[in-house]
């Protein structure tokens, strides 16, 4: 604490009636001993002196133990203990000053009770109240009063938005440190908007100089313009040395607040301004409406008044003020005094049994160190203008005697300021010039928005324009600073408007008309260069850009874009007149090259066609490379001449490969009758080389899998032949029994078998003359030589019969042999069951044996297999259905279809679940790919572009590299529905179809004819689906019925409750997915075609069927590449 200074407290500390005594006067002095004895001992805190005292409370100084921390700590009198008035007040006090943190407040820090007395502990302040600084000082001068009341301002907002009124604001609740800054004190009759405690029985009004006419009226109508009011009584006081009124009594000062004018603050002080006395008429206003609405609107009007601005405040609003007292006004003065000294005597709303404290007393002022230091520092040169001039704000109130040398230093600080800034403008000037001469435009406005301030804080020590001292010194730099903006901009804009002119009068003049020869020649590419609006543009206009930014030259660039933009647009619109007229050139030619497909000897339309492209560009001035790239992209696939060309090829190839696959099948059919004849005379090797030189061709690549399984054949017979030769040899002068014409001749020796394919062999039999046999029959073969039959073939070259342990390959073999001498019966049973090394050569012999069994032979097999069927739906045992099956396969092993082998498959499968091991899904369904997901799903995958078929029964399509495909279209209804013609699986155990299950089939289109009308046919589980793929009229139909019905449905067109169908895009290049979500239990059916839903209705729930399948049928040759069925098992079986 600065010798000399008092120690002052806040909250019910100096200058609040708390700290006066009942009766008016200051208490005697006690001895220090018994002031000793009498302090009060305060856990956490160390007492050391009173600093006042009142009728509720003593304040006392002390330190808080805790931090080492000097506090003023306030305690209820002893004989206010068990008071809950007193102690309630004083709570509210502290509550009150600890939630309101801010500079210009003292805050409480700590609240307790001890030994029944209430205590609360606050900041120490040191320092002087303003009451005291008026008494020994008096008046202030304006700039001292709004430098201590607009802190004071901005402490009193801070109370408003809190919600608090102070109440008792004056000159003895203000206290100023030893800073010079002034705080708000005493909270001990504040309260805010929702305090239920205050009452007007319980209320103090405050001191009535600086009270409110609506205060002194009802207490409870203060509010933050009764604070206004008394904070403008404050100032006045402050300012014009006298509360604006006064009485000898109370009666009187209550009387000129409530019915008395306002004087005029500048006939008590004329030294003030007209702005200052504005502000005070507007606080001091009778009617709380025309004062300032809140403390934040009198700040802005005190800070107006600090930068030497008129505050807001219209003349025609305020209060008239008093006049020259006159002699017919007193006496209405004297009756207006004694009216209110009558109220009084009955209501006293200054005191509730308090007393306003008086102010502390003041210690001497020690000399003023601080200024001289200062001085001393500006004179040696250690101090910029800015720099002193804040020392000068913070030094506190000069002592007597020292204003005019304080007002003398800073006029020379003032000055200095000016001169610095003179030069500072001067030097800035000329260099702004010397950067605009040279377009360095950036830099001005860096130097404008930076390095001004840079200089002006190394010239002044003012970090920037705010920290100039308000008034002309401030104005006239920012107005220096605004001219050399103004400035800049106009060079710049000038610079710009010429560069602009510029670029136009190039783009006019050069580059237009150079464009214009270009597209002439349709040479778009190199028109668009022309027109790249970049740097490029720019550098060749001859403009002057120098200093433009990158923005600055896209302004300019953006200026001429409509320009560009136009001339692009009319080179687009040239290449899409000429792209259109090639466009429809290759419509027509793909036309007429694909009338002339059927009569063509291996015709290449496409190739055709790309070169009547190619001329046709050429003729129409279109050269390839002068499209630009973006261009060709934005036609796209469906008008730009290229994707017509590029579909019109593909269907012309298409087509072209259609009809050649039709002349090579033609072409086949001869050649099979001829290599028939062959086999048939076993002139195996003449049919072999005549098939390799087919092969050979690739026109025929559409027949080449058949074609190659016959060559294979015939080399098989041709090694039997061979075989047979060998043996024969072997079994020179030996004996065995041949049969000719149905007559067997036992012991026949064979006599030679030199050159025996070309001339045969000799053999003796008994009572017969030797005669020549021969293993080739021969148009040349004389009548008395023989043709050695097939079953004694067989017999020589030891190829066995399954029942004399031939091997499956000898069966093949001997089917393949019997089938081409006739014998289709023989050949028929002699199909082997195993695994051979040819299978494709078994199966492709399968199908044509069942192909040319006699009608009778099918019947009887079609009648057995009915009787199976019927027996197995009705629950025969199992052996007894075993056994059919097995005479089944016995009597018709090679009129047998695949899907009636895999008919006996799943009839086998079912029967085992009688067995104690039950099928795996791997034997049962034989997919490419098992997986087993989540809980009991798993997800089984057949890829047909591997050559696997797995468990599905494919009737007539045919397995490929790409698939399985449908061979032929089916031109009729009853070809569509033949069961040979469909693909089909049995489902069933092990899965569980009562849960939903999910298909998925990959397709592709393998029909010629783009927009060719196709139907498919799908059976799920009991749950038919058809579609009518026709481009003019789709349609699509789910149900129960029979399919052929809902085929008929959708032909007449889209069914309602069904619709979502488009028909199936174009999948010639691109796979088609068709997914199917299926619940056949309940009839629900969803289905995704290339990930698009379809809209069904809900089908009629329905039982499974017997034996659940799945089947697909197509009247247009596709091929399906992929299914993928997921699905649950049942128990988890797998």
């Amino acid at each position: 604490m600065v010798p000399g200074d008092r120690a002052v407290g806040h909250g019910g500390g100096w200058g609040s009636r708390d700290t006066q005594p009942d009766d008016g006067q200051l208490p005697e002095a006690s001895s220090s001993a018994s002031a000793a004895a009498n302090r009060p001992e305060i856990r956490g805190y160390r007492i050391e002196g009173i600093l006042g005292r009142g009728a509720t409370g003593i304040v006392y100084s002390a330190v808080q133990l805790a931090v080492d921390r000097p506090v003023a700590i306030k305690v209820l009198h002893t004989e206010l203990v068990g008071t809950d008035r007193a102690a309630r007040r004083l709570q509210r006090e502290a509550r009150t000053a600890a939630r309101l943190a801010h500079p210009g407040i003292i805050s409480a820090i700590d609240m307790g009770e001890q030994d029944g007395r209430w205590w609360y502990a606050m900041e120490l302040v040191e320092g002087i109240s303003l009451a005291e600084r008026l008494a020994e000082r008096g008046a202030l001068t304006e700039r001292e009063a709004l430098r201590l009341f607009c802190p004071l301002c901005d402490a009193l907002q801070h109370l408003y938005e809190g919600g608090v009124v102070h109440r008792d604001i004056k000159p003895a609740n203000i206290l100023i440190n030893e800073r010079g800054r002034a705080q708000l004190v005493d909270l001990g009759l504040a309260f805010s908007e929702d305090d239920p405690s205050m009452t007007r029985s319980g209320g103090t009004l405050g001191t009535p100089h600086y009270m409110s006419p609506e205060q002194a009226r009802d207490p409870t109508k203060a509010d933050q313009r009764s604070d206004i009011w008394s904070l403008g009584a404050t100032l006045y006081h402050a300012l014009c040395a006298r509360p604006p009124f006064e009485g000898e009594s109370v009666g009187e000062i209550l009387s000129g607040v409530l019915y008395h004018r306002v004087t005029e603050p500048r006939r008590l002080a004329p030294h003030l301004s007209k702005g200052i006395s504005l502000v005070l008429r507007k606080c001091l206003a009778r009617e709380p409406v025309q004062r300032y609405r809140t403390p934040a609107e009198l700040l802005a009007d005190l800070e107006r008044l600090r930068e030497r601005r008129a505050p807001a405040v219209r003349l025609a609003n305020l209060d008239p003020v008093a006049e020259q007292d006159s002699p017919w006004r007193l006496p209405l003065i004297l009756a207006a005094s004694a009216v209110a000294v009558a109220l009084l005597a009955i209501w006293r709303p200054w005191q509730s049994g308090t007393s306003p404290d008086p102010g502390p007393a003041v210690a001497s002022v020690r000399p003023w160190p601080a200024f001289t230091r200062l001085e001393n520092a500006w004179k040696v040169g250690k101090l910029r203008p800015g720099e002193a001039l804040v020392e000068l704000t913070l030094l506190a109130e000069p002592p007597v005697g020292w204003h005019a040398s304080q007002g003398d230093l800073e006029q020379l600080v003032l000055a200095d300021l000016e001169q610095r800034l003179e030069r500072l403008e001067q030097s800035g000037e000329q260099q702004v010039s010397a950067w605009l001469f040279g377009h360095e435009y950036e830099q001005v406005r860096s130097y404008l928005d930076d390095s001004v301030t840079v200089a002006l804080r190394a010239s002044t020590g003012c970090a920037t324009l705010r920290d100039l001292p308000a008034g002309h010194l401030r104005r006239r730099f920012t107005q220096w600073m605004e001219r050399q903006a103004v400035r800049l901009d106009s060079e710049h804009a000038m610079a710009l408007a010429a560069a602009r002119s510029a670029l136009r009068s190039h783009l006019s003049a050069v580059v237009v008309p150079a464009f214009d020869e270009v597209l002439a020649g349709h040479r778009w590419e190199s028109a668009l260069a022309l027109l790249e609006g970049g740097t490029l543009l720019l550098d060749s206009s001859g403009a002057d850009t120098r200093g433009f930014s990158e923005t600055d030259r896209q302004q300019l660039l953006a200026g001429v874009r409509p320009d560009l933009e136009s001339r692009r647009s009319i080179a687009y619109n040239d290449y899409l007149r000429k792209d259109g007229q090639l466009a429809a050139f290759v419509r027509e030619e793909a036309e007429r090259l694909r009338l002339g497909i059927p009569t063509g000897d291996l015709p290449r339309p496409a190739t055709d066609l790309e070169r009547a492209f190619d001329a046709e560009a050429l003729s129409l001035g279109i050269v390839p490379e002068e499209i630009p790239p973006d261009w060709l992209a934005s036609r796209g696939h469906s008008v730009g001449s290229r994707g017509v060309l590029e579909r019109a090829t593909q269907d012309l190839a298409l087509e072209a490969q259609v009809q050649l696959d039709r002349t090579a099948r033609a072409a086949f059919i001869e050649d099979g009758k001829y290599v028939r004849a062959l086999c048939a005379d076993r002139s195996y090797g003449e049919a072999r080389r005549i098939l390799e030189r087919r092969l050979a061709e690739p026109w025929r690549n559409g027949v080449h899998g058949e074609m190659d399984l016959l060559r294979v054949e015939c080399v098989l017979l041709e090694n039997l032949i061979e075989r047979t030769r060998e043996k024969l040899q072997a079994r020179r002068n030996s004996t065995f029994d041949p049969t000719f014409g149905r007559i067997s001749y036992p012991g026949t020796v064979i006599v030679t078998t030199a050159d025996v394919l070309k001339r045969g062999f000799e053999v003796r039999a008994p009572n017969l003359s030797p005669f020549r046999v021969h293993l080739i029959r021969s148009a040349s073969l004389p009548r008395s030589d023989r043709l050695l039959e097939a079953p004694d073939l067989l017999d020589l070259a030891d190829v066995k019969s399954q029942a004399m342990g031939g091997s499956a390959d000898d069966q093949l073999l001997r089917s393949l042999f019997l089938f081409h001498e006739g014998d289709l019966a023989g050949a028929r049973t002699s199909l082997p069951a195993g695994i051979v090394k040819s299978p494709d050569v078994l199966a492709h012999l399968a199908e044509r044996i069942r192909a040319s069994a006699p009608p009778v032979e099918l019947e009887g097999k079609d009648r057995q297999m009915r009787a199976l069927r019927t027996s197995y739906g009705l629950g025969t045992d199992a052996d007894t259905i075993l056994q059919d099956i097995a005479k089944i396969e016995s009597e018709f092993s090679g009129l047998l279809s695949e899907s009636e082998k895999a008919e006996f498959s799943h009839i086998r499968a079912e029967l085992r679940v009688r067995a104690p091991v039950a099928p795996t899904l791997q034997e049962v369904f034989a997919p490419r790919n098992l997986e087993y997901l989540e809980r009991q799903a798993v997800r089984l995958t057949w890829d047909f572009t591997s050559r696997e078929v797995g468990a599905w029964q494919v009737g007539d399509w045919i397995l490929f590299s790409g698939g399985l495909r449908v061979p032929t279209a089916r031109t009729t209804d009853a070809d569509f529905w033949d069961p040979d013609h469909a693909l089909h699986l049995s489902l069933g155990e092990p899965l569980d179809l009562e849960r939903p299950f999910t298909m998925r089939l990959l397709l592709h289109s393998s029909f010629s004819a783009p927009g060719q009308r196709n139907e498919l046919a799908l059976e799920l589980a009991g749950l038919n689906l058809v579609f009518e793929d026709d481009e003019h009229r789709p349609a699509f139909m789910a149900g129960r019925g029979d399919p052929s019905d809902l085929l008929k449905q959708v032909r007449a067109g889209p069914v309602a409750g069904f619709s979502g169908f488009s028909a199936f895009p174009d999948s010639r290049q691109d796979p088609l997915e068709l997914r199917i979500e299926v619940h056949p239990k309940r009839g629900d059916l969803k289905v995704w075609v290339n990930g698009k839903p379809l809209r069904l209705r809900t089908l009629p729930r329905g039982p499974l069927p017997p034996n659940p399948s799945l089947s697909l049928r197509s009247r247009q040759p596709i091929d399906l590449l992929r299914v993928s069925l997921e699905a649950e098992r049942l128990g988890g079986r797998r």
